[in-house]
């Protein structure tokens, strides 16, 4: 059970990341002082960095294991998602969007490798790591724009960075024997 609730928080939060700026688009437009297609590359280097690390991601999970490498990456993720904040310099944030991209990319894969390899519970894990990914892409969504009204963009980026370390504690306590 810890397994699998390790891996579907991984998978909420990887997630989250894929739709967190939508809502946050119009606020970065005036208080970065970018245009619309710069905001559009938020989301263009973050799935950049997911492509870039799927198959090295999914080789060191095969050579060092999955929980290392769903641990190395959530601190990735993490943080890319908390230094993005602290500036509005567009290079910036599209550094940081690639860094969290890459540590999505690379928890995406290892999570997927631990749902497949449950044993029995393979297919009840592949479903709930699946159906996961979208309570993340939900949540980032829905729950943003409620952020930026009390923390900014910049507090709105931040508290997605900091809700990784969940992620990266609960792997903590998962044995790498099953």
């Amino acid at each position: 059970p810890l397994r699998i609730f390790a891996i579907c928080l991984t998978s909420v939060v990887v997630a989250v990341h894929y739709t967190n700026y939508g809502p946050l688009i119009p606020i970065l437009i005036t208080d970065a002082h970018i245009t619309s297609a710069q905001a559009g590359l938020l989301s263009t280097f973050l799935f950049l960095g997911l492509a870039v690390m799927y198959i090295p991601g999914g080789a060191l999970a095969d050579r060092y294991g999955q929980r290392p490498v769903l641990i190395g990456s959530s601190v990735l993720m993490v943080l890319g998602a908390v230094l993005l904040p602290l500036s509005t310099n567009l290079i910036w944030m599209l550094a940081c969007r690639f860094i969290v991209g890459l540590g999505s990319g690379a928890a995406f894969v290892a999570g997927a490798s631990v749902a497949a390899n449950l044993g029995k519970h393979s297919s009840l894990g592949q479903g709930l790591y699946g159906g996961s990914v979208q309570i993340g892409s939900g949540l980032g969504l829905l729950v943003t724009p409620h952020l930026l009204a009390y923390v900014n963009w910049q507090g709105a980026f931040l508290f997605w960075g900091l809700i990784g370390i969940l992620s990266i504690v609960v792997w903590l306590f998962v044995s790498d024997n099953h």
